[in-house]
């Protein structure tokens, strides 16, 4: 079986997001960068991720690929938003779901051997 990242997954991560000492590592996420790097407060842009998110359908949430510009406006109309938001969002989700998928994978002792820098070696 193939793994699959949705927007519901991303859903469950900002849930988890709102405690206040995992706010700031949201934005260390793949693809969260741009998402945080205006400056704006980040409980608004958790805001306006979460009304994005809740505004498409089920399957467009599993399958967030099938969205053109008509159903990204419609999208950003719900939301209360912008619709380079929306495709700013579906950027981002697109980059975390590709790094999601790349670690889906690797093996425990792959992953293991990423997280703690085992056998890279560096050049001096």
């Amino acid at each position: 079986m193939e793994p699959n990242y949705s927007l519901n997954d991303l859903w469950k991560l900002l849930k988890i997001g709102r405690s206040p000492g995992m706010r700031g590592h949201l934005a260390c996420l793949p693809g969260m960068q741009e998402l945080f790097a205006s400056g704006e407060d980040p409980d608004a842009v958790l805001s306006r991720v979460r009304r994005i998110i809740d505004a498409p359908s089920d399957l467009e949430r599993v399958h967030p690929e099938v969205l053109d510009s008509s159903d990204r406006v419609r999208i950003a109309e719900i939301a209360a938003t912008q619709p380079h938001e929306v495709e700013k969002l579906i950027t981002a989700f697109e980059v975390m779901r590709s790094c999601m998928d790349r670690i889906a994978h690797l093996t425990l002792w792959q992953r293991m051997k990423r997280l703690f820098g085992i056998g890279n070696r560096r050049s001096r």
